[in-house]
């Protein structure tokens, strides 16, 4: 069975979400290597916003992809400000607060639909069963079974509940279920500049309104694994095991440095344009740049 592994999102210092946590990229990369990639044929693809070449270098070092694309973070609104909890009090200043949920939302569809095209471009010649595509903070707990999933349904990671029914965590599906996906940030891009759509809860406003509009074709989607049985947040996980995770990691990124090895994966980043520091007065210029009408 063949199948593509996609990461995608922030691979450094902390995040543009709430209370602005440290981003855990790859720290338990052995349990997705045991539960994810387990014993099948995988390739592995990777949409990343980083700061600066060895973060770049750090990723080639771990993931050994066989394509993927690394760049400056880009600014979907002007006024975002990173690393300041205040932003998310709603209650306090719905106007930022709204304005930087924008931000975090848009830029985690866009990278996580540029990792997901990567796969796509390759997936005739590579012959796919499925695509995966995950954040870097992920800490898995149990395998993914996929001899057992169909390819008519899109699967997904978390739970079900009145108020949340889908969960940014992981996705799976088919080559032609995960093409589904693509449209998602024209989705919300739109929405945000019409003013139709003010992002405060990702999970509702986002990947909710999405899979219900009519608009657009969507798979039937499943649950197959559970957030907090099956898997976790890196940043969940006791301090003194993150500290021993950490620290293995650096080891390894430290060996194939020495090495030399990472070099020969440098080359596959097809990262053709500067993209950094824009607001989305330019999106339509992104999507033309990225080739989000070519799939």
């Amino acid at each position: 069975m063949r199948i593509a592994v996609c990461f995608s999102g922030l691979a450094y210092g902390k995040g543009c979400a709430w209370k602005a946590r440290d981003v855990e990229c790859l720290v338990s990369l052995d349990t997705i290597r045991k539960f994810v990639y387990q014993d099948y044929q995988c390739d592995t693809y990777f949409h990343a916003w980083i700061d600066n070449e060895e973060t770049e270098k750090k990723l080639c070092a771990l993931l050994k992809p066989k394509a993927y694309r690394a760049e400056e973070q880009i600014v979907f609104h002007e006024d975002a400000q990173f690393n300041d909890p205040k932003l998310y009090n709603i209650t306090s200043s719905p106007s930022k607060a709204n304005k930087t949920r924008n931000h975090d939302a848009l830029s985690q569809i866009f990278s996580r639909t540029e990792s997901i095209k990567l796969a796509l471009q390759a997936a005739e010649e590579e012959k796919y069963d499925f695509i995966i595509v995950l954040r870097f903070d992920l800490h898995f707990k149990a395998p993914i079974n996929f001899k057992s999933l169909s390819k008519e349904f899109l699967y997904e990671g978390g739970y079900r509940s009145k108020k949340c029914v889908h969960h940014d965590f992981f996705f799976i599906g088919s080559p032609a279920v995960m093409q589904s996906l693509v449209p998602m940030y024209q989705f919300v891009q739109e929405g945000v500049d019409s003013g139709k759509r003010i992002i405060r809860d990702i999970h509702r406003h986002v990947y909710g309104q999405f899979f219900a509009d009519t608009s657009h074709e969507t798979p039937s989607t499943k649950v197959i694994l559970q957030y907090k049985k099956n898997f976790d947040y890196v940043r969940e996980l006791p301090h003194r095991l993150k500290v021993k995770m950490r620290a293995k990691l650096q080891r390894e990124v430290d060996s194939a440095l020495q090495t030399g090895d990472v070099n020969q994966y440098l080359s596959r980043n097809t990262s053709r344009v500067n993209t950094s520091r824009v607001n989305t007065t330019t999106w339509e210029q992104l999507l033309v740049d990225h080739d989000y009408h070519t799939l």
